[in-house]
């Protein structure tokens, strides 16, 4: 009985999904360049020892991948240094 239901799942591990048939391609969105966001505090020590290894990889990033630097707040006191 147990190898009569393993193979019926079996069967149906093997079925092939025809386009056309069993789906319809659809398009896709347009491509956007990728990008990396770093978000980061001028008040947070680990962002500062990050930051040199950061400069290093964008000397070498790729000309598709857009960078983009996000201030972090928190709280109170870090909106305002995410205002500089």
């Amino acid at each position: 009985m147990l190898s009569l239901m393993g193979s019926s799942v079996w069967a149906f591990s093997l079925e092939r999904y025809v386009e056309g048939v069993h789906y319809e391609k659809v398009a896709g969105a347009e491509r956007k360049p990728d990008t990396v966001m770093e978000f980061f505090s001028f008040g947070c020590p680990h962002c500062n020892h990050l930051e040199p290894l950061v400069e290093k990889w964008l000397k070498t990033k790729p000309e598709a991948v857009q960078f983009t630097r996000v201030p972090a707040a928190w709280n109170p006191r870090f909106k305002v240094l995410a205002k500089l």
